[in-house]
Protein backbone atom coordinates (compact mmCIF):
# COMPACT_ATOMS: atom_id res chain seq x y z
CA UNK A 1 0.00 0.00 0.00
CA UNK A 2 0.69 3.68 -0.59
CA UNK A 3 2.61 5.52 2.17
CA UNK A 4 3.42 8.88 1.90
CA UNK A 5 6.35 10.12 3.73
CA UNK A 6 6.27 14.04 5.41
CA UNK A 7 9.08 15.65 5.88
CA UNK A 8 10.54 18.61 8.16
CA UNK A 9 13.22 20.66 9.74
CA UNK A 10 13.06 20.79 13.24
CA UNK A 11 10.69 18.63 14.90
CA UNK A 12 7.88 15.82 14.64
CA UNK A 13 5.18 13.95 15.88
CA UNK A 14 3.66 10.63 14.89
CA UNK A 15 0.39 9.19 16.53
CA UNK A 16 -2.11 6.55 16.26
CA UNK A 17 -5.09 10.07 15.80
CA UNK A 18 -4.43 13.21 13.72
CA UNK A 19 -5.98 15.02 16.29
CA UNK A 20 -3.01 13.62 18.78
CA UNK A 21 -0.39 14.05 16.47
CA UNK A 22 -1.60 18.03 16.12
CA UNK A 23 -1.74 18.34 19.96
CA UNK A 24 1.72 17.44 20.28
CA UNK A 25 2.86 19.63 17.27
CA UNK A 26 1.64 22.35 18.98
CA UNK A 27 3.63 21.78 21.80
CA UNK A 28 6.93 21.63 19.97
CA UNK A 29 6.22 24.82 18.12
CA UNK A 30 5.91 26.50 21.32
CA UNK A 31 8.77 25.43 22.77
CA UNK A 32 8.57 22.53 24.30
CA UNK A 33 10.75 19.32 23.84
CA UNK A 34 10.12 15.76 22.64
CA UNK A 35 8.86 14.93 26.52
CA UNK A 36 6.14 17.45 26.78
CA UNK A 37 4.90 16.57 22.98
CA UNK A 38 4.38 12.90 23.55
CA UNK A 39 2.50 13.98 27.26
CA UNK A 40 0.54 16.17 25.19
CA UNK A 41 0.00 13.40 22.38
CA UNK A 42 -0.91 10.62 24.79
CA UNK A 43 -3.29 12.88 26.91
CA UNK A 44 -5.14 13.26 24.03
CA UNK A 45 -4.69 9.93 22.53
CA UNK A 46 -6.71 9.04 25.97
CA UNK A 47 -9.76 10.92 25.20
CA UNK A 48 -10.09 10.18 21.55
CA UNK A 49 -9.05 6.74 21.18
CA UNK A 50 -10.91 5.63 24.38
CA UNK A 51 -11.15 1.76 23.20
CA UNK A 52 -7.48 1.90 22.72
CA UNK A 53 -5.66 3.91 25.63
CA UNK A 54 -8.27 5.44 27.67
CA UNK A 55 -7.24 6.71 31.09
CA UNK A 56 -7.72 3.30 33.20
CA UNK A 57 -4.70 2.01 30.71
CA UNK A 58 -0.73 1.40 30.52
CA UNK A 59 2.52 3.12 29.36
CA UNK A 60 5.40 1.91 28.00
CA UNK A 61 7.95 3.74 26.50
CA UNK A 62 11.76 4.28 25.78
CA UNK A 63 13.44 7.43 25.08
CA UNK A 64 16.63 9.62 24.76
CA UNK A 65 18.16 12.50 26.23
CA UNK A 66 20.08 14.36 23.98
CA UNK A 67 21.85 16.34 26.40
CA UNK A 68 22.93 13.92 28.80
CA UNK A 69 23.10 10.94 26.30
CA UNK A 70 20.60 8.90 28.02
CA UNK A 71 18.66 6.22 26.79
CA UNK A 72 15.93 4.58 29.11
CA UNK A 73 12.99 2.87 29.26
CA UNK A 74 10.12 3.73 31.45
CA UNK A 75 7.28 0.96 32.69
CA UNK A 76 4.44 2.53 33.77
CA UNK A 77 2.13 -0.64 33.64
CA UNK A 78 -0.05 -1.07 36.09
CA UNK A 79 0.71 -3.75 39.39
CA UNK A 80 -1.97 -6.18 40.42
CA UNK A 81 -4.09 -5.14 43.46
CA UNK A 82 -3.00 -6.51 46.73
CA UNK A 83 -5.88 -8.42 46.93
CA UNK A 84 -5.34 -10.63 43.60
CA UNK A 85 -4.07 -14.50 44.46
CA UNK A 86 -4.19 -17.64 42.61
CA UNK A 87 -7.48 -18.69 45.22
CA UNK A 88 -9.44 -15.05 44.01
CA UNK A 89 -9.17 -16.49 40.31
CA UNK A 90 -10.39 -20.39 40.63
CA UNK A 91 -11.79 -20.49 37.13
CA UNK A 92 -8.88 -18.70 35.49
CA UNK A 93 -8.37 -14.96 34.59
CA UNK A 94 -11.16 -13.00 33.57
CA UNK A 95 -11.39 -11.59 29.85
CA UNK A 96 -13.67 -8.37 31.08
CA UNK A 97 -15.05 -7.12 33.84
CA UNK A 98 -14.12 -5.76 37.08
CA UNK A 99 -12.57 -8.35 38.33
CA UNK A 100 -9.92 -8.02 35.10
CA UNK A 101 -8.74 -4.93 36.47
CA UNK A 102 -5.25 -3.76 37.76
CA UNK A 103 -3.95 -0.20 38.74
CA UNK A 104 -3.94 2.02 35.70
CA UNK A 105 -0.22 3.00 35.15
CA UNK A 106 -0.75 6.00 32.05
CA UNK A 107 -1.27 8.75 34.60
CA UNK A 108 1.47 8.28 36.72
CA UNK A 109 3.89 7.72 33.07
CA UNK A 110 2.88 10.83 31.91
CA UNK A 111 4.32 12.45 35.43
CA UNK A 112 6.91 9.99 35.33
CA UNK A 113 8.49 11.82 31.77
CA UNK A 114 7.38 15.40 32.72
CA UNK A 115 9.44 15.10 36.44
CA UNK A 116 12.52 12.93 34.60
CA UNK A 117 12.80 15.25 31.25
CA UNK A 118 9.84 17.62 30.83
CA UNK A 119 9.85 21.46 30.47
CA UNK A 120 6.31 22.10 30.79
CA UNK A 121 3.68 21.54 33.68
CA UNK A 122 0.77 18.99 33.58
CA UNK A 123 -1.54 22.38 33.54
CA UNK A 124 -0.42 23.52 30.26
CA UNK A 125 -0.42 20.05 28.50
CA UNK A 126 -3.33 18.59 29.76
CA UNK A 127 -5.60 21.80 28.16
CA UNK A 128 -6.24 20.01 24.37
CA UNK A 129 -7.49 16.78 26.18
CA UNK A 130 -9.25 18.77 28.72
CA UNK A 131 -10.91 20.61 25.65
CA UNK A 132 -11.23 17.28 23.35
CA UNK A 133 -13.20 15.60 26.49
CA UNK A 134 -15.20 18.81 27.77
CA UNK A 135 -16.38 19.51 24.35
CA UNK A 136 -16.12 16.50 22.15
CA UNK A 137 -15.03 14.93 19.48
CA UNK A 138 -16.33 13.48 16.07
CA UNK A 139 -16.62 9.64 16.29
CA UNK A 140 -14.80 7.85 13.36
CA UNK A 141 -14.79 4.38 11.51
CA UNK A 142 -12.40 2.31 14.27
CA UNK A 143 -13.90 3.28 17.42
CA UNK A 144 -17.17 2.77 15.95
CA UNK A 145 -16.37 -0.62 14.22
CA UNK A 146 -14.86 -1.84 17.39
CA UNK A 147 -17.88 -0.91 19.26
CA UNK A 148 -19.81 -2.95 16.91
CA UNK A 149 -17.25 -6.08 17.70
CA UNK A 150 -17.14 -5.83 21.32
CA UNK A 151 -20.85 -5.35 22.16
CA UNK A 152 -20.94 -7.74 24.86
CA UNK A 153 -18.59 -6.21 26.98
CA UNK A 154 -19.54 -2.86 26.52
CA UNK A 155 -23.53 -3.57 27.51
CA UNK A 156 -22.35 -5.30 30.77
CA UNK A 157 -21.59 -1.67 32.18
CA UNK A 158 -24.59 0.83 31.60
CA UNK A 159 -22.18 3.66 31.68
CA UNK A 160 -20.54 2.34 28.70
CA UNK A 161 -23.32 1.49 26.92
CA UNK A 162 -24.38 4.76 27.06
CA UNK A 163 -21.33 6.42 26.03
CA UNK A 164 -20.77 4.18 23.16
CA UNK A 165 -24.30 3.23 22.60
CA UNK A 166 -26.26 6.78 22.76
CA UNK A 167 -30.28 5.92 23.13
CA UNK A 168 -29.07 2.11 22.39
CA UNK A 169 -27.76 2.69 18.88
CA UNK A 170 -24.52 2.53 17.38
CA UNK A 171 -22.20 5.73 16.82
CA UNK A 172 -22.43 7.55 13.78
CA UNK A 173 -19.35 8.83 12.06
CA UNK A 174 -18.93 12.46 12.98
CA UNK A 175 -21.52 12.68 15.42
CA UNK A 176 -19.29 14.44 19.17
CA UNK A 177 -18.67 12.45 21.99
CA UNK A 178 -18.34 14.19 25.25
CA UNK A 179 -16.69 12.66 28.22
CA UNK A 180 -17.47 15.24 31.05
CA UNK A 181 -16.01 12.86 33.67
CA UNK A 182 -13.10 12.62 31.49
CA UNK A 183 -12.33 16.31 31.48
CA UNK A 184 -13.24 16.82 35.28
CA UNK A 185 -10.46 14.14 36.02
CA UNK A 186 -8.10 15.86 33.42
CA UNK A 187 -8.21 18.65 35.53
CA UNK A 188 -7.25 17.05 38.66
CA UNK A 189 -4.41 16.25 36.77
CA UNK A 190 -3.38 19.22 35.71
CA UNK A 191 -3.31 21.12 38.84
CA UNK A 192 -2.64 18.51 40.90
CA UNK A 193 0.01 15.89 38.76
CA UNK A 194 -0.21 12.13 39.11
CA UNK A 195 -1.59 12.48 42.84
CA UNK A 196 -5.31 13.77 41.43
CA UNK A 197 -5.26 10.55 39.61
CA UNK A 198 -4.00 7.91 42.50
CA UNK A 199 -5.37 9.75 46.01
CA UNK A 200 -8.26 11.71 46.60
CA UNK A 201 -11.77 11.75 45.24
CA UNK A 202 -10.75 10.03 41.26
CA UNK A 203 -9.17 7.46 43.13
CA UNK A 204 -11.57 6.97 45.71
CA UNK A 205 -14.29 7.03 43.13
CA UNK A 206 -12.46 4.23 40.48
CA UNK A 207 -11.53 1.96 43.32
CA UNK A 208 -15.38 2.32 44.65
CA UNK A 209 -16.64 1.41 41.13
CA UNK A 210 -14.00 -1.66 40.28
CA UNK A 211 -15.36 -2.98 43.79
CA UNK A 212 -18.77 -2.46 43.52
CA UNK A 213 -19.19 -5.18 40.77
CA UNK A 214 -16.64 -7.51 43.04
CA UNK A 215 -13.68 -6.51 41.54
CA UNK A 216 -9.91 -6.12 43.92
CA UNK A 217 -8.50 -2.65 43.19
CA UNK A 218 -8.83 -0.49 45.72
CA UNK A 219 -7.31 3.04 46.87
CA UNK A 220 -4.71 1.70 48.84
CA UNK A 221 -3.53 -0.11 45.86
CA UNK A 222 -3.67 3.49 43.33
CA UNK A 223 -1.71 5.37 46.62
CA UNK A 224 0.79 2.61 46.56
CA UNK A 225 1.56 2.78 42.22
CA UNK A 226 4.77 4.01 41.14
CA UNK A 227 6.17 3.77 37.79
CA UNK A 228 9.68 2.11 37.34
CA UNK A 229 12.52 3.27 35.34
CA UNK A 230 14.56 0.46 33.62
CA UNK A 231 17.98 -0.03 31.34
CA UNK A 232 16.87 -0.95 27.97
CA UNK A 233 16.96 -3.78 26.41
CA UNK A 234 19.56 -3.41 23.34
CA UNK A 235 21.11 -5.25 20.66
CA UNK A 236 23.46 -3.40 17.95
CA UNK A 237 23.30 -4.72 14.07
CA UNK A 238 25.76 -2.95 12.36
CA UNK A 239 26.22 0.69 13.31
CA UNK A 240 22.69 0.60 14.70
CA UNK A 241 22.05 0.08 18.49
CA UNK A 242 18.30 -0.78 18.83
CA UNK A 243 16.38 0.14 21.87
CA UNK A 244 13.30 -1.73 23.44
CA UNK A 245 11.70 -3.07 26.72
CA UNK A 246 12.92 -4.74 28.76
CA UNK A 247 10.85 -7.03 30.65
CA UNK A 248 7.88 -7.08 31.45
CA UNK A 249 7.53 -6.76 28.13
CA UNK A 250 8.19 -9.74 25.25
CA UNK A 251 10.16 -6.75 23.35
CA UNK A 252 13.22 -8.70 23.99
CA UNK A 253 11.41 -11.01 21.15
CA UNK A 254 12.19 -8.61 18.55
CA UNK A 255 15.55 -8.11 19.18
CA UNK A 256 16.20 -12.17 19.33
CA UNK A 257 14.03 -12.76 16.02
CA UNK A 258 16.34 -9.94 14.39
CA UNK A 259 19.54 -11.69 15.56
CA UNK A 260 18.27 -15.46 14.62
CA UNK A 261 17.71 -13.66 10.86
CA UNK A 262 21.12 -12.07 11.38
CA UNK A 263 22.80 -15.52 12.10
CA UNK A 264 20.51 -17.69 9.04
CA UNK A 265 22.06 -14.91 6.80
CA UNK A 266 19.05 -12.54 5.75
CA UNK A 267 16.70 -13.36 3.22
CA UNK A 268 16.87 -11.19 0.42
CA UNK A 269 13.54 -9.72 -0.21
CA UNK A 270 13.56 -10.43 -4.30
CA UNK A 271 12.58 -13.91 -2.23
CA UNK A 272 9.56 -12.91 -0.74
CA UNK A 273 8.36 -15.83 0.27
CA UNK A 274 11.28 -16.89 2.37
CA UNK A 275 11.95 -13.15 4.13
CA UNK A 276 8.66 -14.32 4.80
CA UNK A 277 9.25 -18.04 5.90
CA UNK A 278 12.31 -16.96 7.91
CA UNK A 279 10.27 -14.31 9.88
CA UNK A 280 7.49 -16.81 11.38
CA UNK A 281 10.18 -19.41 11.59
CA UNK A 282 12.66 -17.14 13.41
CA UNK A 283 10.03 -15.92 15.61
CA UNK A 284 8.76 -19.18 16.76
CA UNK A 285 12.17 -19.88 17.64
CA UNK A 286 12.63 -16.28 19.99
CA UNK A 287 9.60 -16.69 21.94
CA UNK A 288 10.22 -20.32 22.46
CA UNK A 289 13.87 -19.49 23.76
CA UNK A 290 12.46 -16.59 26.16
CA UNK A 291 9.76 -18.93 27.71
CA UNK A 292 9.60 -18.31 31.54
CA UNK A 293 12.01 -15.14 30.95
CA UNK A 294 9.25 -12.78 30.13
CA UNK A 295 7.35 -11.57 33.74
CA UNK A 296 7.50 -8.88 36.18
CA UNK A 297 10.91 -7.60 36.96
CA UNK A 298 10.76 -8.39 40.16
CA UNK A 299 10.48 -11.93 39.21
CA UNK A 300 12.05 -12.21 36.21
CA UNK A 301 14.94 -10.84 36.83
CA UNK A 302 18.03 -10.56 34.01
CA UNK A 303 16.95 -14.03 32.44
CA UNK A 304 15.88 -12.46 29.23
CA UNK A 305 18.53 -10.11 28.49
CA UNK A 306 20.60 -13.40 29.25
CA UNK A 307 19.24 -15.72 26.51
CA UNK A 308 19.76 -12.46 24.17
CA UNK A 309 23.57 -11.41 25.27
CA UNK A 310 24.47 -15.11 24.98
CA UNK A 311 22.93 -15.96 21.45
CA UNK A 312 24.55 -12.34 20.17
CA UNK A 313 28.02 -14.00 22.18
CA UNK A 314 27.44 -17.50 19.94
CA UNK A 315 26.99 -19.10 23.39
CA UNK A 316 23.62 -20.50 22.01
CA UNK A 317 23.97 -24.21 20.94
CA UNK A 318 22.20 -26.80 19.15
CA UNK A 319 18.38 -26.34 17.30
CA UNK A 320 15.72 -24.11 19.39
CA UNK A 321 13.31 -25.58 21.78
CA UNK A 322 9.63 -26.21 20.48
CA UNK A 323 7.48 -23.42 20.62
CA UNK A 324 5.83 -23.21 23.96
CA UNK A 325 1.99 -21.74 24.42
CA UNK A 326 2.93 -17.64 24.51
CA UNK A 327 -0.18 -17.01 26.98
CA UNK A 328 -2.32 -14.13 26.73
CA UNK A 329 -0.96 -10.03 25.49
CA UNK A 330 -2.47 -7.10 24.71
CA UNK A 331 -4.08 -6.58 21.46
CA UNK A 332 -5.64 -2.77 21.49
CA UNK A 333 -3.22 0.36 22.10
CA UNK A 334 -2.48 3.27 20.49
CA UNK A 335 1.01 5.16 20.35
CA UNK A 336 3.34 8.26 20.40
CA UNK A 337 6.61 8.74 18.85
CA UNK A 338 8.43 12.23 18.56
CA UNK A 339 11.63 13.82 17.73
CA UNK A 340 12.78 17.51 19.09
CA UNK A 341 15.31 19.84 17.48
CA UNK A 342 17.32 18.97 20.30
CA UNK A 343 18.12 15.26 19.12
CA UNK A 344 15.35 14.14 21.89
CA UNK A 345 13.12 11.70 21.14
CA UNK A 346 10.73 9.06 22.27
CA UNK A 347 8.49 5.94 21.24
CA UNK A 348 5.18 5.46 23.66
CA UNK A 349 2.50 3.14 23.84
CA UNK A 350 -0.22 3.09 25.67
CA UNK A 351 -3.20 0.61 26.17
CA UNK A 352 -5.87 -0.95 27.87
CA UNK A 353 -5.49 -4.44 26.24
CA UNK A 354 -8.53 -5.52 24.39
CA UNK A 355 -10.10 -3.15 23.06
CA UNK A 356 -12.27 -1.19 25.19
CA UNK A 357 -10.51 -3.21 27.89
CA UNK A 358 -12.42 -4.29 31.05
CA UNK A 359 -16.04 -2.58 29.75
CA UNK A 360 -15.86 -1.37 33.24
CA UNK A 361 -16.67 2.78 32.98
CA UNK A 362 -16.21 4.69 35.91
CA UNK A 363 -19.17 7.40 35.57
CA UNK A 364 -17.75 10.00 37.77
CA UNK A 365 -14.25 10.04 36.79
CA UNK A 366 -14.43 8.98 32.84
CA UNK A 367 -11.69 6.07 33.58
CA UNK A 368 -12.52 3.38 31.06
CA UNK A 369 -10.24 0.52 32.95
CA UNK A 370 -7.76 -1.75 31.24
CA UNK A 371 -8.84 -5.29 31.44
CA UNK A 372 -4.96 -6.69 32.10
CA UNK A 373 -5.39 -8.92 34.92
CA UNK A 374 -5.82 -11.26 31.64
CA UNK A 375 -2.40 -10.95 31.41
CA UNK A 376 -1.53 -13.42 34.32
CA UNK A 377 -1.70 -17.28 34.47
CA UNK A 378 -2.66 -19.13 37.71
CA UNK A 379 -0.07 -22.29 37.42
CA UNK A 380 1.45 -21.70 40.41
CA UNK A 381 4.72 -22.96 38.91
CA UNK A 382 4.53 -20.58 36.14
CA UNK A 383 6.82 -17.01 36.48
CA UNK A 384 4.01 -15.31 35.49
CA UNK A 385 1.57 -16.27 37.34
CA UNK A 386 -0.96 -13.64 39.19
CA UNK A 387 -0.05 -12.47 42.95
CA UNK A 388 -0.40 -9.39 44.95
CA UNK A 389 1.52 -5.95 43.50
CA UNK A 390 2.93 -8.03 40.54
CA UNK A 391 3.44 -6.49 36.74
CA UNK A 392 1.80 -8.68 34.10
CA UNK A 393 3.79 -10.10 31.04
CA UNK A 394 2.54 -7.75 28.08
CA UNK A 395 3.67 -7.06 24.11
CA UNK A 396 3.73 -3.55 24.00
CA UNK A 397 7.35 -2.93 22.31
CA UNK A 398 8.92 0.88 21.76
CA UNK A 399 11.51 1.45 19.69
CA UNK A 400 14.29 3.94 19.64
CA UNK A 401 17.27 3.55 16.90
CA UNK A 402 20.51 4.83 18.04
CA UNK A 403 23.56 5.91 15.23
CA UNK A 404 26.91 7.23 16.40
CA UNK A 405 24.90 8.01 20.26
CA UNK A 406 22.01 10.44 18.57
CA UNK A 407 18.37 9.10 17.93
CA UNK A 408 18.21 8.68 14.16
CA UNK A 409 14.66 6.33 14.70
CA UNK A 410 11.49 6.33 17.02
CA UNK A 411 8.80 3.84 16.11
CA UNK A 412 6.25 2.05 17.24
CA UNK A 413 2.96 -0.42 16.65
CA UNK A 414 0.09 -1.51 17.89
CA UNK A 415 -1.16 -4.87 17.21
CA UNK A 416 -0.72 -6.97 20.22
CA UNK A 417 1.22 -10.40 20.17
CA UNK A 418 1.72 -9.18 16.88
CA UNK A 419 4.26 -6.07 17.65
CA UNK A 420 7.30 -7.70 18.41
CA UNK A 421 7.10 -9.66 14.60
CA UNK A 422 5.97 -6.73 12.95
CA UNK A 423 8.97 -4.19 14.40
CA UNK A 424 11.23 -7.18 13.63
CA UNK A 425 10.48 -7.02 9.99
CA UNK A 426 9.99 -3.16 9.34
CA UNK A 427 13.77 -2.80 11.11
CA UNK A 428 14.99 -6.01 8.74
CA UNK A 429 13.51 -4.08 5.97
CA UNK A 430 15.36 -0.30 6.62
CA UNK A 431 18.71 -1.99 8.25
CA UNK A 432 19.20 -4.63 6.60
CA UNK A 433 17.81 -4.14 3.31
CA UNK A 434 18.02 -0.42 2.99
CA UNK A 435 14.26 -0.14 2.14
CA UNK A 436 13.00 3.35 2.68
CA UNK A 437 10.70 3.90 5.50
CA UNK A 438 7.49 3.91 3.24
CA UNK A 439 8.20 1.12 1.80
CA UNK A 440 8.85 -1.10 4.57
CA UNK A 441 5.89 0.00 6.36
CA UNK A 442 3.44 -0.29 2.93
CA UNK A 443 4.60 -4.11 1.88
CA UNK A 444 2.61 -6.93 3.11
CA UNK A 445 2.66 -8.06 6.70
CA UNK A 446 2.91 -10.99 8.37
CA UNK A 447 1.93 -11.28 11.90
CA UNK A 448 0.42 -13.46 14.85
CA UNK A 449 -3.42 -13.42 16.31
CA UNK A 450 -4.31 -13.42 20.07
CA UNK A 451 -5.17 -16.86 19.90
CA UNK A 452 -1.91 -18.13 18.55
CA UNK A 453 -2.68 -17.82 14.37
CA UNK A 454 0.06 -17.06 12.09
CA UNK A 455 -1.71 -14.34 9.26
CA UNK A 456 -0.31 -13.13 6.24
CA UNK A 457 -2.27 -9.93 4.76
CA UNK A 458 -4.75 -10.07 1.40
CA UNK A 459 -2.42 -7.69 -0.05
CA UNK A 460 0.32 -10.17 -0.74
CA UNK A 461 0.15 -11.44 -4.01
CA UNK A 462 -1.26 -14.69 -5.27
CA UNK A 463 2.47 -16.35 -5.64
CA UNK A 464 3.60 -14.98 -2.08
CA UNK A 465 0.62 -16.37 -0.45
CA UNK A 466 0.63 -19.80 -2.11
CA UNK A 467 4.44 -20.38 -1.37
CA UNK A 468 4.20 -19.40 2.13
CA UNK A 469 1.18 -21.60 2.43
CA UNK A 470 3.21 -24.49 1.14
CA UNK A 471 5.60 -24.55 3.46
CA UNK A 472 3.62 -23.23 6.58
CA UNK A 473 0.22 -24.63 5.73
CA UNK A 474 -1.39 -23.10 8.86
CA UNK A 475 -0.74 -19.58 7.96
CA UNK A 476 -4.35 -18.14 7.33
CA UNK A 477 -5.16 -14.71 5.17
CA UNK A 478 -6.42 -12.07 6.39
CA UNK A 479 -7.75 -8.32 5.31
CA UNK A 480 -5.26 -5.87 5.26
CA UNK A 481 -6.01 -3.43 8.27
CA UNK A 482 -6.58 -5.91 10.47
CA UNK A 483 -6.48 -5.40 14.24
CA UNK A 484 -3.18 -8.03 14.60
CA UNK A 485 -1.32 -6.27 11.93
CA UNK A 486 -0.53 -3.08 13.57
CA UNK A 487 -0.36 0.39 12.22
CA UNK A 488 3.46 1.59 12.87
CA UNK A 489 4.27 5.27 12.96
CA UNK A 490 8.32 5.96 12.79
CA UNK A 491 10.22 9.12 12.68
CA UNK A 492 13.89 9.13 11.54
CA UNK A 493 16.61 11.85 10.88
CA UNK A 494 17.17 11.96 7.44
CA UNK A 495 20.77 14.01 6.71
CA UNK A 496 19.92 17.93 9.15
CA UNK A 497 15.75 17.26 8.88
CA UNK A 498 13.66 14.55 9.74
CA UNK A 499 11.08 12.02 7.80
CA UNK A 500 8.09 10.32 9.13
CA UNK A 501 5.46 8.02 8.23
CA UNK A 502 1.83 7.28 9.61
CA UNK A 503 1.15 3.63 8.70
CA UNK A 504 -2.86 3.85 6.85
CA UNK A 505 -4.09 0.39 8.50
CA UNK A 506 -5.15 2.63 10.92
CA UNK A 507 -6.25 6.38 12.27
CA UNK A 508 -2.25 7.49 12.22
CA UNK A 509 -1.24 10.34 11.48
CA UNK A 510 1.95 12.71 11.33
CA UNK A 511 2.70 16.06 11.85
CA UNK A 512 6.12 18.22 11.52
CA UNK A 513 7.80 21.61 11.02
Amino acid sequence: MKIRPVRAARGMVGAGNPLASAEGLAVLRAGGNAFDAAVAAAAVLAVVSPHECGLGGDLLAVVHHAKTGRTMALNASGRSPAAATVDRYPDGMPLTGPRSVSVPGMVGGWAALLEGFGTRPFGKLLSGAIQYAEQGFPAYDDLIENAAQRTASIFANPHCKALFFPQDRPLREGEMIRQAAAGRTLRAIAADGAAGFYRGPVAESMAHTVQAGGGLLCAADLAAFEPLWQDVMDAHFGEHRICTMPPSSWATAMLLQMSLMEAEGIAPLSQEAEFVLQGIRTRRQAYAMLEGCIADPDVAGEQARTVLNQHRAGLATGACPPAQPEGLHGMDTSNVVVIDNEGNAVSLLQSVFVPFGSGVLDPETGALFNNRMRGFGTRPDDPNCVAPGKRPAQTLTPVLVLKNGQAWLACGTPGGPGQTGTMAQFAARLLFHGQSMQDAIGAPRWSKTLVGDFILEDTASPALQQAVLKDEPEVKVAPWGSINFGSIVAIMRDGEGLVGCADNRRNAAMHGF
